[in-house]
This record gives structure tokens, C-alpha cells and sequence, in this order.
């Protein structure tokens, strides 16, 4: 499903919200959980409609990232053992 489906379904969850229906009912009509309803209903007063689009889940900076000179010495040394593996092919 793409993002304009789920942006349709978090807006619907929105205006059946604003017809007086409680979040349960909400949850119950559009078949997700109460949580889900809630994050929706928070977002929107925060960042307006704009708010109902999806977000990546993908993490803002890698925890453990290698320093760039220890990354550099394996890129090294795997071509190095990847030169050899093709040079010791050719000799059987």
C-alpha cells in the first residue's frame, strides 16, 4: 500500500474523531489499535495535517560506526586477500 492509502486512512481516523466518536470506535471502524488512533490525534494539532505523513523508521546516525582509517585498512586488506584468491585460482 502506498503512502497516499495511509495518509486517506490516518485523515479518515481524524475526521471520525472530530465527529464524536471515541477512540475505541475509531480504532474498531479502521481496524487498528487505540495506540495507533492516539498517535495520529497527537500529531495533528502539533504539525497540522502535513503531520499524518509517514516517517522512516531508519535510524538518524549509525551507533557504531567505524572510524574511517580502520574502515580504509579492511577495504585494503580485502582487496588484498580477494587479488590473492584470483591469482591462486589461476595456478590449479
Amino acid at each position: 500500500m502506498d503512502e497516499r492509502y495511509w495518509r486517506q486512512v490516518r485523515g479518515r481516523a481524524i475526521h471520525i474523531l472530530h465527529s464524536g466518536r471515541s477512540v475505541r470506535k475509531v480504532a474498531a471502524i479502521l481496524q487498528h489499535n487505540e495506540v495507533w488512533v492516539h498517535k495520529w490525534r497527537k500529531r495533528l494539532p502539533e504539525e497540522g495535517w502535513e503531520g499524518l505523513r509517514g516517517r522512516s523508521h531508519r535510524p538518524h546516525r549509525l551507533a557504531r560506526r567505524l572510524p574511517t582509517h580502520v574502515r580504509q585498512a579492511v577495504k585494503e586488506t580485502r582487496s588484498e586477500l580477494e587479488a590473492h584468491a584470483a591469482s591462486s585460482k589461476g595456478r590449479t
